[in-house]
């Protein structure tokens, strides 16, 4: 199961970012652990949410990061002790055991992609639409880009 964590980011020109990191492994939500506890200068968790499949951001001010790019960016990787740059680097590559899954259980590309766009406040049913509408792309594409396409796709669409 994966976590999030909800993150308060004060940028360089004193702005205030809202960040929710999705750690998909045990090891990826203990090394965001470990780098806020290490003290992030412009961070602050806000709250920490275990073991779910997603969360939604209701509110446009919070932006979805993944582990790694949290890590290289918003937590500055390069400034960390070389003993946590390596867990760090080790916990991108892990992917978490999988459990049994049942018919309803996600588990391809599209199904990751109808969990993301759901988590970002998009009704299943037109979400459900869209990725059919891809077809093979669903599970071929990368799934940052059809995030991308979808919230595109999907902003315009009626509410289901």
């Amino acid at each position: 199961m994966r976590s999030f964590f909800q993150f308060a980011f004060r940028c360089a020109d004193g702005s205030t970012k809202f960040i929710v990191v999705e750690a998909e492994s045990a090891a990826q939500a203990e090394c965001v652990k470990e780098a806020v506890g290490r003290g992030l200068e412009n961070c602050i968790l806000l709250a920490t949410f275990v073991n779910c499949e997603s969360v939604s951001l209701v509110n446009e001010a919070f932006v979805m990061s993944g582990f790694v790019d949290f890590m290289a960016d918003m937590a500055g990787f390069d400034e960390m002790p070389r003993k946590l740059q390596a867990k760090i680097e080790a916990a991108a590559r892990v992917e978490e055991v999988p459990t049994v899954a049942s018919d309803a259980t996600p588990s391809g590309q599209a199904d990751r992609l109808v969990t993301a766009l759901t988590g970002l406040g998009f009704g299943s049913k037109n979400v459900k639409k869209w990725v059919q509408s891809l077809g093979p792309k669903a599970e071929t594409r990368d799934l940052p880009s059809l995030v991308k396409d979808g919230v595109k796709a999907l902003v315009s669409a009626p509410v289901n």
